[in-house]
């Protein structure tokens, strides 16, 4: 909320962070940024040595049972080392001679692959003078296999269209494949993964169920004083192994309080579904100002998609603001990825927000450039990111979307 309206009394909105009490928070908060707003700017890091590891990433940041997994180690500087220590969800081995940039990929059968769901946390460490250093990263694993989904194919010849549903709640393309699903599946559940979630957290509902399913989504605020009930159209989805919606792309964020969640299938879909749940108070305390920007550095060698067999790399770069680069310990980057799934709807990738050292440089300089593998943009064809900053207890704002396309060809 402006302080504008702390003082004089500003528009409420149950569903929106602005609306709700808290304005002497609010207050404290801006004080706390004002103050420190002239402290100075901390002194760079050195630079790292030409044999330090300074980053891994993986290729896909939520994998599922049966897909490999690939991993891409960098170091300051190109050429080999001798040895480097690759740690997977506690299980390790060493690898002889890796030429860097280096990718390493875990085939299903690997004693490395992993053997549960949830975060999987990954270790790079150096064993030799020439490869020096530790760094890590995660990825979310779901051991249920990947639901098997037909593969659209373009309808053909001029004002050809396709069969299927229409698509609401994001905008599907308006001709789908005539091998689309039809979304007549069936709701069965909803939960909240974490049980509750912040009011600045990555906020997300999960609903089972079998096949696609377009729905309606009402969220009533059930605190007392503060009744309200808003309803959005979504989908269709993809229920099987489950299908997170979250807001900015599903609901609103909603503020802090109690409140009831309802799922109805429509449009030939059967089920509904509900949930209770809390929206706890913010877990920043401070909010740094300044968008990031993020843009592809190359374009497709050729038509308007990425290649799996020509380009094989997407090269992303990431610029930070000067206020990102003057805030001490802040780190880069968090990254959204979203897909449109097979009826042209808008999904979040994986659990949502992840963080991604591979992108660390630009904390330094001001800006990065890193590649991600083609083949992991396996969900659908047309995607987007976004980018943003971190640090404990401080919020920083989202650059704006940036739209790609990938074709696995």
């Amino acid at each position: 909320m402006h302080p504008a309206e702390c003082l004089t009394g500003g528009p409420s909105d149950m569903f929106s962070a602005r609306g709700r009490a808290g304005c002497s928070l609010s207050l404290v908060a801006l004080g706390a940024l004002v103050a420190g707003s002239s402290s100075s700017t901390a002194e760079a890091a050195p630079p790292p040595s030409p044999n330090a590891l300074v980053g891994v990433s993986p290729d896909q940041w939520a994998a599922r049972q049966g897909t490999s997994l690939g991993l891409l180690v960098k170091r300051a500087s190109a050429g080999t080392c001798e040895r480097l220590r690759i740690s997977v969800d506690g299980k390790s081995r060493v690898v002889s001679n890796p030429s860097f940039p280096f990718t390493f990929e875990i085939a299903p059968s690997d004693p490395l692959y992993p053997t549960r769901s949830g975060k999987i946390d990954v270790a790079i460490e150096g064993l030799s003078a020439a490869c020096t250093g530790r760094v890590t990263t995660a990825f979310m694993f779901d051991t249920t296999p990947r639901p098997t989904r037909p593969a659209p194919t373009a309808p053909s010849g001029p004002g050809a269209s396709g069969g299927g549903a229409a698509a609401g709640g994001g905008g599907a393309a308006g001709n789908l494949p005539s091998n689309t699903p039809k979304a007549t599946g069936k709701l069965a559940s909803m939960l909240v993964p974490d049980g509750s979630f912040a009011e600045d957290d990555p906020q997300k509902l999960r609903v089972h169920g079998a096949g696609a399913c377009r729905l309606d989504l009402a969220i009533t605020r059930v605190d007392a004083g503060a009744p309200g009930r808003k309803t959005w159209s979504v989908g269709p989805l993809v229920l099987d192994g489950g299908a997170h919606l979250f807001n900015g792309t599903h609901f609103d964020t909603l503020a802090e309080g109690s409140y009831s969640a309802e799922a109805v299938g429509k449009d030939g879909c059967a089920g509904t579904a509900t949930i209770d749940f809390k929206v706890t108070a913010k877990n920043t305390a401070k909010l740094v100002k300044g968008q990031p920007k993020i843009a592809l550095e190359k374009k497709p060698i050729s038509g308007p998609a990425f290649l799996r067999t020509k380009d094989s790399n997407i090269l992303f770069s990431v610029t930070l603001p000067q206020s990102v680069l003057d805030e001490p310990s802040a780190g880069c980057c968090e990254l959204e990825y979203g897909y449109k799934n097979v009826y042209g709807v808008w999904e979040v990738y994986g659990g949502g927000p992840v963080q991604d050292s591979s992108f660390g440089g630009a904390i330094k300089t001001g800006n990065a450039v890193v590649y991600k593998s083609v083949s992991g943009f396996r969900e659908g064809a047309e995607w987007r990111v976004r980018v943003r900053a971190f640090k404990y207890k401080t919020g920083f704002e989202w650059s704006d979307w940036l739209e790609f396309k990938v074709d696995q060809n």
